[in-house]
């Protein structure tokens, strides 16, 4: 189930992975990533946030930067 706003946000995800190979995309846009999480990480996000994207995102950037973003 591919949103046409989904699709114009998986091309700039892989236009940006592309630019920024050394860093993580996160997807924090619940009205899209909810339903169809495994097709937004099947996209070249790899990061989705899931409820509130503020505190989520803060507790996953805190995370990575304690334990690195291989963990």
């Amino acid at each position: 189930m591919l949103m046409p706003v989904a699709l114009k946000e998986y091309g700039a995800a892989k236009m940006l992975k592309e630019e920024t190979r050394d860093h993580s995309l996160i997807f924090a846009r619940d009205v899209h990533v909810t339903p169809v999480r495994r097709e937004a990480l099947n996209n070249n996000i790899e990061v989705i946030v899931l409820g509130e994207e503020e505190s989520t995102t803060a507790e996953f950037i805190n995370v990575t930067e304690k334990y690195g973003s291989d963990k």
